[in-house]
């Protein structure tokens, strides 16, 4: 049964984090794309990674699927691109330190962009 499984539930944690990756994960409102020379480089918001995506990457979707954490922790998933920070024994969210981490990491998988 895990090996039927599986496939889903890899696909649907890469749905998720791709969603979040090119949807969700900018800022609004914080830069002008004026060409001027006072016109900054859009930054991205950990306040808003914080508060609105990473509850994603912990949020139970069903019985069948794992939530995306699981998946993408740094010990399981060895370091890659989008590996997440251990949550501690018995936690249910990150400490500050480990979400800047995770800000961080996921900073590196995103281009900031400027809505019209």
């Amino acid at each position: 049964m895990i090996s039927r499984v599986l496939p889903k539930i890899i696909s649907a944690c890469f749905a998720v984090a791709a969603a979040i990756l090119l949807c969700v994960f900018a800022p609004f409102g914080t830069a002008q794309t004026s060409g001027s020379p006072g016109a900054h480089a859009p930054q991205l918001d950990y306040e808003f990674f914080k508060t609105r995506v990473e509850p994603i990457f912990l949020k139970s979707r069903s019985a069948d699927h794992a939530r995306c954490y699981v998946c993408h922790q740094v010990m399981r998933h060895g370091g890659g691109p989008l590996s997440l920070e251990m949550l501690a024994c018995r936690a249910s969210f990150w400490t500050e330190e480990q979400s800047r981490h995770n800000f961080e990491v996921v900073s590196k998988l995103v281009v900031p962009a400027t809505r019209p």
